[in-house]
């Protein structure tokens, strides 16, 4: 009988940028990238679905683990060769938006030097943005000996308010076609991953009341996730707040180098004006969200809100 067979060597020295959807990964990735040795970050939806489809038992673990070797290496492979840039000026990824971007460019025309992209691989990190895929970070542990983990959170009332807004409660029952994510689907019910189990209330209660419970679920998974990691990989997990990164820059940025090994260059001060940080987050505004999200739930999950929320605030991983 044949098995998969995994990579005996990494190409890549991966740091995984992950959070739930709307937390702000995409500005951790460009403030990231302002550190010594690091590539520009990409997002890549196989490396978060294969994760996904394999909790639910779609594919095993040892075929998972081979496809995330694969497909981070060959991404790896790829942005040192100028292949497959994104080049739209609207993605947060886009390499125009790099401050480097010139150094991309120019790999495109210039010839392949299998020992300098090793070479380039082994000294560089390589960030990739990824979505809820923490409750899944042990395959990624499994997969890659040297791989770092940057998990990104945000205050839930944010969160959940930026989901409503954008009409992200119904988007599977409206079968979204932008919403590219793997559903299941039970006894003539359409729901994503973190929905199962729970499926039944998902379809019987208002959009504001699933996105505050996906939230919450969401939450609860990467909890756990946590716990049940070794002491060892647990040292290659570092918890940022937004609100702390946004607020004060320069104290997150210097504990995220301490956890990575890598000094600041000198873009960082360019990247950090650009996104205008440091910058206050509004209370007020917040106020306004809550009393928003609070016209469009009931009691019993505004008090679930009110709980993940207390919890946030109280406390980090």
């Amino acid at each position: 009988m044949n098995t998969v067979s995994h990579r005996s060597q990494s190409l890549s020295s991966p740091i995984i940028l992950d959070g739930i959807a709307r937390t702000g990964k995409f500005f951790l990735g460009k403030v990231f990238c302002g550190f010594e040795g690091v590539e520009y970050f990409q997002y890549v939806s196989m490396i978060e679905q294969v994760p996904y489809l394999h909790k639910l038992g779609f594919i095993d673990e040892s075929a998972a683990i081979s496809l995330l070797q694969v497909n981070i290496d060959e991404h790896c492979y790829n942005m040192q060769i100028g292949r497959n840039i994104n080049l739209r000026l609207d993605d947060g990824s886009s390499v125009p938006n790099s401050l480097e971007s010139e150094v991309y460019k120019n790999r495109s025309i210039s010839n392949i030097n299998k020992e300098l992209i090793v070479k380039q691989c082994a000294d560089r990190f390589s960030p990739f943005i990824t979505h809820e895929t923490f409750p899944q970070i042990q395959l990624f542990f499994k997969a890659f000996k040297e791989i770092k983990v940057i998990s990104l959170k945000r205050h839930p009332i944010d969160v959940v308010h930026s989901w409503l807004i954008r009409g992200w409660g119904n988007r599977f029952e409206n079968s979204d076609i932008f919403a590219f994510v793997p559903l299941i689907e039970n006894n003539n019910l359409i729901f994503p991953w973190y929905v199962n189990g729970w499926e039944k209330e998902y379809h019987n209660i208002s959009e504001a009341e699933k996105i505050i419970k996906c939230i919450s679920v969401l939450m609860d998974h990467e909890k756990q996730a946590y716990k049940n990691l070794s002491l060892n990989n647990r040292k290659k997990v570092f918890f940022v707040r937004y609100e702390d990164l946004v607020e004060r820059p320069e104290n997150e940025l210097h504990k995220i180098g301490k956890f990575v090994g890598k000094k600041t260059s000198n873009r960082m001060h360019k990247i950090l004006k650009n996104e205008k940080c440091p910058n206050n987050i509004s209370l007020k505004i917040r106020k306004e969200k809550m009393r928003d999200i609070s016209n469009k739930a009931s009691n019993k999950y505004i008090d679930l809100l009110l709980d993940i929320s207390c919890i946030y605030e109280s406390n980090l991983p």
